[in-house]
């Protein structure tokens, strides 16, 4: 099963795009990776994130073992001002329902995601391997504005209320560009 590797980061004052493209360039050739995106949180600018696409976590697991990640990490230090936090985006930390009934709803607001006016099929979903209590829905837009049009229109309310009733929920937005 296909994994999705989400990183954010703190960025210094003298963080550019150009920082970044090299890690995530020497990431291209190595087994098991499928792509990678990055960008700047809208909301802040401040925030990077880094998605990679990986054919299973496994793969993205061997690239955390090897010893040429933590090259990769220290070239980008000038950028980073602090360690990596979870993602704010579409992040549901449970509260007190059933993983079972949790996933339900998510593919329910998955379907309404990619019937959206606006929205990049496929929103995808699941529960971070590294923390249980967390799941993620990560869905593209073909712009900011379109994606606050939907939630403005209200469409998506009675799929998204059932979910805030049973876990915190934050979100954040990047204009992803693939590597």
């Amino acid at each position: 099963m296909p994994a999705i590797e989400i990183s954010t980061f703190p960025l210094s004052d003298s963080a550019t795009p150009e920082l970044f493209k090299e890690p995530l360039e020497a990431i291209k050739g190595i087994d098991g990776h499928i792509s990678s995106y990055y960008g700047l949180q809208t909301e802040n600018n401040k925030t990077a994130y880094f998605v990679s696409v990986w054919e299973t976590y496994a793969h993205r697991e061997k690239l955390i073992g090897d010893p040429k990640y933590a090259g990769l990490l220290e070239k980008l230090k000038t950028a980073i001002t602090g360690p990596p936090y979870p993602p704010p985006h579409r992040l549901l930390r449970r509260l007190h329902a059933d993983a079972a009934k949790l996933t339900a709803l998510e593919e329910e607001l998955v379907k309404g995601f990619d019937a959206a006016a606006g929205a990049r099929k496929p929103c995808v979903y699941g529960q971070s391997a590294e923390d249980k209590t967390k799941f993620y829905i990560i869905s593209g837009w073909d712009s900011l504005e379109a994606h606050q049009a939907v939630v403005a229109g209200g469409s998506l309310t009675p799929l998204v209320a059932p979910i805030l009733a049973i876990a915190e929920f934050s979100q954040g937005h990047a204009t992803l560009q693939k590597q």
